[in-house]
């Protein structure tokens, strides 16, 4: 289906990290603030442990695998400003610790200690921080605009808190596909929301494949090489026939 919306009404995703956003939705961002929408991404975990002593075994060998330094939040947020310029998009960073940063409050053991307590279920240690996040989320909010935020998929904690947090805004949003999480998925039907399939423009897709490229330091995480990455995107597409979007179902 076309996607139409008015000039005046701006858009806001909410991305869980510095480069969420675009991974799933550069095509449609790209394609929305080219037709002259005001875009912005609001990147909720933002920041890094500063503190050399306070960053775990774990931490230290993702920025190994990132080889961005010792601080590499310092590139990935020019990484991620270089992309949301690709794409047209504003960027608003709300200046939370990724969870490969955070302790538990009361006994200061590590929210992750490896890739596997990435995925799973979020730590109800944590739900005041969803509060937090989602208070953060009013105070910035103003309309006229349509909210898009995370569903989830892959269930990467950080994920699961953002839709929390957006959700308890009692705000209408609409949801997208959390990639590359989803690329290989089979097509979502998700119990009380609608799918929609958004078609997009051949310089959209490209300008989302250019956008993705601009985070150099993520990219062996999730793909052999440009060429396996665009191939993943392009079949991701044809499944859903689009740019998959899904908003609540009217019956709710």
């Amino acid at each position: 289906m076309p996607l139409l919306s008015n000039r005046k009404t701006r858009w806001v995703f909410l991305s869980p990290h510095l480069d969420d956003a675009v991974y799933s939705c550069g095509g449609l961002i790209a394609y929305l603030s080219g037709n002259g929408i005001r875009v912005e991404i609001w990147t909720v975990f933002s920041e890094q442990e500063k503190d050399e002593s306070r960053i775990t075994d774990y931490a230290r060998s993702l920025h190994k695998r990132w080889a961005a330094g010792d601080q590499p939040y310092i590139i990935r947020k020019e990484e991620d400003k270089a992309a949301c310029q690709t794409t047209g998009a504003e960027s608003l960073y709300l200046g939370f610790k990724d969870c490969i940063y955070r302790t538990i409050p009361v006994s200061g053991h590590p929210i992750v200690t490896s890739d596997a307590e990435l995925f799973g279920t979020a730590n109800p240690e944590e739900d005041p921080l969803v509060r937090e996040i989602s208070r953060v989320l009013i105070e910035n909010m103003t309309e006229p605009s349509v909210w898009v935020c995370p569903l989830g998929l892959g269930n990467h904690i950080d994920h699961q808190i953002v839709r929390r947090a957006a959700e308890a805004t009692r705000k209408l949003m609409l949801f997208y596909a959390d990639l590359p999480y989803g690329l290989e998925l089979p097509v979502q039907s998700i119990p009380g929301l609608i799918q929609l399939s958004i078609n997009l423009p051949q310089s959209a897709v490209q300008m989302w494949g250019k956008a993705n490229l601009q985070y150099a330091s993520q990219l062996s995480s999730f793909w052999k090489n440009a060429a396996d990455m665009a191939s993943q995107y392009s079949s991701f597409l044809e499944r859903y026939k689009g740019m998959p979007l899904w908003l609540p179902s009217p019956k709710n």
